[in-house]
């Protein structure tokens, strides 16, 4: 099909065209492996006659696939770029507690009197936060955040009056929150979500990055692409 394919390209050149065959003609109902991207349909159908396949053991007896999967370059590209998205994209299914990642893990919230109090306020707010969305939907005056604005400074002066240092009442607000899910989580970023980015951020290990470069002429580290010099360098550099 190749070798079709390059004489039609060339036909305004060489004056030469090829004519499909019938037998020729009926493979062109299969597409190829990489093409079933824009099939999905067909793709979910060849992965369903794959694990098919997997429980027969003679050839002769499995089912033909409705793609072909051979490694021609772009059947390959797909493989890769199908194997670099599970890795790099595709979210593992293994469930993680990540909340770590949003508190400052230096400071000690382990009051249980603090907690108690600190929970009570956040659904207390919850509750009234619940009832003047609610208003606001009824009165029809979105865009007028005044009212919401002072629930939430009338519960954060409540719980300053707990805990003075915000840095530490922010952490312990931060927790309770995400202690459950059924915990409103509305105070936690309306008052204090700042911290929440700033702990995120702290806590984010440095990524080693690799940027590509060109080069105005060969040099020992640079790859030559299509008349032009790269280089690759890891981290980030001053260009």
């Amino acid at each position: 099909m190749r070798i079709f394919q390059g004489k039609e390209i060339d036909f305004q050149k060489t004056g030469l065209r090829w004519h499909m065959n019938k037998h020729l003609r009926k493979y062109l109902k299969k597409l190829p492996f990489f093409l079933m991207y824009n099939y999905p349909k067909k793709m979910n159908t060849y992965y369903k006659l794959r694990r098919k396949n997997k429980n027969i053991e003679s050839n002769d007896d499995k089912v033909e696939l409705n793609a072909y999967h051979s490694p021609s370059p772009m059947n390959e590209l797909a493989d890769y770029v199908d194997t670099w998205e599970k890795k790099k994209i595709i979210w593992d299914r293994d469930i993680v507690d990540t909340r770590c990642l949003i508190l400052n893990n230096s400071l000690e919230l382990n009051d249980k009197k603090l907690v108690k109090e600190i929970k009570h306020l956040i659904n207390e707010f919850a509750g009234k936060w619940k009832i003047a969305i609610q208003d606001k939907i009824d009165k029809n005056t979105e865009g007028n955040y005044n009212n919401l604005d002072v629930i939430i400074n009338t519960y954060k002066n409540k719980l300053h009056k707990l805990i003075p240092d915000e840095e530490v009442l922010a952490n312990y607000v931060i927790k309770i929150s995400y202690s459950n899910m059924s915990i409103s989580k509305v105070l936690a970023w309306k008052g204090y979500g700042e911290y929440i980015i700033k702990n995120l951020k702290s806590n984010t290990p440095n990524c080693k990055r690799t940027i590509i470069v060109e080069t105005p002429y060969k040099t020992e580290y640079s790859y030559e692409y299509l008349g032009k010099y790269y280089e690759m360098w890891d981290g980030e550099k001053n260009v």
